[in-house]
């Protein structure tokens, strides 16, 4: 079993002053990268929901992705979220046992970042042979279990697809991409409002695990010229080496106001 790829590319990028899926990093569009990376990070099948400039956006999306058209885009990330879920609902079960969700204005979080999030849905055979004897149903977090994952323990902790809830973090800051099991999508469509998106729902869940990236990937969303012209401009290997007070605080990016306890931040920031 894969994970599915949701990518959400459908805001007008007003901060930016144009859609951020046609902002160029490196020479390419950040939608086709971003559908490039959960393509390479092991996504399948992967969907794109769009909205502003739709036609043109849908232009440059890549073939075997599918399309959503969220109508109701300009009330908010929240809008987008209900089309893209409400949309992989129509897959099977089997098939799609939870969505990789994933946000176009991240140019820095690669597939080396969506395969540590991936690579947690598994099916429940393998599950039993890689989870180390955990008792506890569905592989739920034990104190320190993300910190586990990320550094290479003998034991990974696993987690069985359709009940897996987890996001990235770095330096313990929670972030992108956030991945939901299929079981958990219905609630996560019903608390998806205006731009909180599933910030509500991800809030002090029990069954949230975090998952340390900071070692891969650079977690600044780009939704400003000037957090654009910073990013263009990172030094080669920058997120690898950056430390909690920079990605907490740092001038650009959705980060900079998150909580270490797993708490999704305040405010816009990004996210889902």
């Amino acid at each position: 079993m894969t994970p599915a790829g949701l990518l959400l590319a459908a805001g007008a990028g007003r901060r930016m002053g144009r859609p951020k899926a046609f902002v160029e990093v490196d020479g390419r569009p950040l939608l086709v990268r971003a559908l490039d990376t959960l393509r390479d990070g092991g996504c399948s099948p992967v969907y794109v929901v769009l909205g502003a400039d739709a036609a043109r956006a849908a232009a440059l999306v890549p073939s075997g992705v599918t399309v959503v058209i969220a109508a109701d885009w300009a009330d908010g990330m929240g809008a987008s979220l209900r089309a893209g879920l409400r949309a992989l609902s129509s897959t099977a079960p089997h098939e799609v046992p939870a969505a990789l969700l994933h946000l176009v204005d991240l140019p820095g979080v690669g597939a080396e970042a969506v395969s540590r999030l991936t690579s947690l849905v598994t099916s429940r055979a393998a599950q039993a042979d890689l989870a180390g004897g955990s008792s506890e149903p569905g592989g739920s977090a034990r104190p320190g279990g993300s910190a586990d994952l990320a550094g290479g323990s003998a034991e990974p902790v696993v987690v069985a697809g359709p009940d897996v809830l987890a996001r990235a973090a770095y330096a313990g800051v929670p972030g992108h991409p956030v991945l939901l099991g299929r079981s958990h999508w219905p609630a996560v469509c019903a608390a998806a409002r205006g731009d909180a998106g599933a910030r509500g729902y991800l809030a002090g869940h029990p069954s949230l695990r975090l998952v340390e990236c900071g070692d891969l990937a650079d977690p600044r969303d780009v939704d400003t010229p000037s957090a654009l012209r910073e990013f263009r401009h990172r030094p080669v290997g920058e997120a690898r080496h950056r430390s909690a007070g920079e990605v907490q605080h740092g001038a650009a990016g959705e980060f900079q106001h998150g909580s270490p306890s797993g708490s999704p931040p305040s405010g816009r920031g990004g996210q889902p």
